[in-house]
């Protein structure tokens, strides 16, 4: 049999209301925090337990019991073996109240001295059980909270007001704890730094808004460009035997004057649409066609974004909206994005994305022209190491056969192609004939012979055409004119099923037309998927057995 024990804490402890309308709202803290279970053999571990019970109602009322109950025994949801041994206090208005342990129903009933005392608005009772001697067994105990209460000044009846605060009881060298940020409030793209102390031989997740990272390696993560309040969850995993416990912890970091978002936005004046999203997403299966465009919460600088799958997320680099820095973001849906990073390195260019050996590589044309990457292993990116060749436009990207190949092209014209073993680039060779008046398009699709696959590269080439090679890149062969000089922006390329799509902007450079191939058939004849205005050529990867294409309005 398996069992899960699971633990939640906000800032400043976990408060639970009263549902019987008594008004009384309790906040539990424990020492040491979590409770740890004592070792299998030799002396009990003690903890304290410290119940604080607020009247957060209207109207005082009248209290003349408090009964704290929980499992006695060894097994998982017990709390001790030994009652008695507990010391056990309520204090309220600086009176103590009497214990007394009641082992054959598993409880310490207090009772209010003179028979019953009147609680104010704003007062509480507050409940330690100190040096329990806490059992040998991983699991969650349910402690019960019962006031017997009335109205004060009425005769009515006495009734009982229950709640349950669920205790966690986790491994002696389990701990989590100690979850802060610095700074707790920040301006709008503001950065903070998250600190806390874990154990070792656990699992940890930082999670806030659709972001979910492996921290298990780290104790400390800085999080920038935020734009809104953010309440972040630090959750952590641990086996023990058949029981797996589970601790969160949470924090909230606070923007001043933050991004809003509201359903319904009334304007009265002047309206600047400067910080809307001009990035459009669609999404593509052979089944249902094209859907709608709809915008995205990223806003793309003057370049088309790179996109790509890595970790069962898509990943976005981008350039900034005013200025030459890279920008990431990543999403679970294609719509809603975590908010920007902003990277520490700069391009003119749209960079290229790839997922290789567990890690989502950047390879980017720098301010100098000079070729350069980094990769991101899930916490952060690395220092962007230079390669030894130069580019004019962006480079492509995409893994095949167990290397990653990047595809670029030189100063000459040429279409130049390398590889990364996971230790260094091969040297560059010669897309066969090729040469590009602008970025090389790159996926992964149906070879020549069926069944086996190609890694395929598009370029716009000479006598203004699409020109198409697959490896080993030693033949290239025409697609259709292009009619369109590479102003127009670059193609994205695509693999679904057994089928190459190709989206280009079209001939007035405003539309956004699709070709597609089969390893039986030639190249299709242009069809709009797009008839509203675009800035730039567009971006696609595969997702979800999807398509999904991003564009620039």
């Amino acid at each position: 049999m398996s069992l899960t024990v699971s633990q939640s804490v906000a800032v400043g402890g976990a408060e639970t209301a009263s549902p019987d309308q008594s008004g009384l709202a309790y906040e539990m803290t424990t020492r040491p925090d979590p409770v740890r279970v004592s070792p299998a053999t030799g002396a009990l571990e003690k903890a304290d337990i410290v119940i604080v019970g607020s009247h957060q109602g209207f109207n005082p009322i009248e209290v003349r019991r408090i009964t704290v109950g929980f499992p006695v025994g060894d097994l998982s949801h017990a709390l001790t073996e030994h009652l008695k041994e507990i010391e056990a206090t309520v204090n309220h208005a600086g009176a103590s109240w009497t214990p007394a342990h009641n082992e054959p129903e598993q409880e310490i009933v207090f009772n209010a001295p003179g028979g019953a005392v009147v609680v104010d608005p704003g007062q509480g009772v507050t409940i330690q059980l100190r040096n329990i001697p806490v059992n040998r067994q991983v699991g969650t105990v349910p402690l019960t909270v019962i006031v017997s209460w009335r109205r004060a000044g009425t005769s009515a009846s006495y009734k009982d007001d229950i709640d349950l605060l669920p205790v966690g009881k986790f491994p002696p060298d389990f701990r989590l704890d100690n979850l802060r940020a610095n700074p707790i409030a920040l301006d709008h793209s503001g950065s903070t730094t998250l600190t806390w102390e874990a154990s070792a031989g656990a699992t940890y997740k930082l999670l806030y808004g659709t972001a979910e990272i492996d921290v298990t390696n780290v104790r400390t993560y800085t999080v920038n460009n935020l734009r809104q309040t953010t309440p972040f969850y630090l959750r952590g995993v641990a086996q023990s035997g058949n029981t797996t416990v589970e601790r969160t912890l949470t924090t909230l970091v606070t923007v001043n004057v933050p991004d809003l978002e509201v359903t319904n936005l009334y304007v009265r004046g002047t309206l600047s649409t400067l910080r809307v999203s001009n990035l459009m997403c669609m999404n593509f299966t052979p089944q249902d066609g094209w859907s709608a465009p709809v915008p995205v919460s990223v806003h793309s600088g003057a370049k088309p974004p790179a996109v790509t799958v890595h970790n069962g997320r898509l990943h976005c680099v981008h350039r900034a909206l005013i200025g030459d820095h890279l920008m990431w973001t990543a999403s679970a849906d294609g719509l809603d994005w975590l908010p920007d990073q902003t990277l520490d390195f700069r391009s003119p260019d749209t960079p290229a994305l790839a997922s290789f050996d567990s890690k989502l590589y950047c390879v980017f044309r720098g301010m100098d022209d000079r070729l350069a990457w980094s990769t991101y292993d899930g916490i952060r990116w690395s220092e962007p190491q230079p390669m030894e060749w130069s580019t004019t436009h962006a480079p492509a990207a995409a893994t095949f056969e167990g290397k990653l190949y990047c595809v670029f092209r030189a100063d000459d014209g040429r279409v130049l192609w390398t590889t990364y073993n996971g230790t260094s680039w091969s040297p560059a060779s010669q897309v066969v004939n090729a040469t590009s008046t602008g970025a090389a398009a790159l996926t992964v699709g149906p070879g020549r012979t069926a069944g086996t696959q190609a890694l395929h590269v598009v370029i716009h080439g000479r006598e203004e055409r699409w020109w198409q090679a697959q490896t080993p890149f030693n033949q290239i062969g025409t697609i259709a004119y292009g009619d369109q000089p590479t102003s127009y922006g670059p193609a994205a390329l695509a693999t679904l099923g057994q089928t190459l799509y190709l989206v280009r902007r079209g001939e007035d450079g405003a539309y956004l037309r699709q070709y597609t191939q089969t390893t039986s058939s030639a190249w299709s004849t242009a069809s709009p998927i797009v008839t509203n205005s675009t800035k730039d050529g567009a971006a696609m990867t595969v997702f979800n057995d999807k398509i999904y294409l991003f564009y620039m309005r």
